[in-house]
């Protein structure tokens, strides 16, 4: 195996080499961040922009239910 059959592979299957590049890039990024201890409480993005909506859903029983609802047909 040479310099061609390499340039070959890649110029005639990009789409695998990027692929394939891209999943080893990253796999050394996800391999090397420092993972969120147990202790630490969550945060997600989704949560904080929807607080006002949580709050009326929380402080409308009618409003619940049908999120309730909505999160029971989510999962079918």
């Amino acid at each position: 195996m040479d310099r061609e059959d390499v340039s070959g592979v890649v110029k005639y299957h990009p789409v695998p080499c990027v692929f394939a590049a891209s999943s080893l890039f990253f796999m050394g990024i996800e391999y090397t961040l420092y993972m969120i201890p147990l202790s630490s409480p969550p945060f997600d993005l989704g949560f904080v922009a929807i607080v006002s909506l949580q709050r009326l859903l929380a402080s409308t029983p009618a409003l619940s239910a049908l999120n309730f609802l909505f999160a029971g047909l989510n999962t079918i």
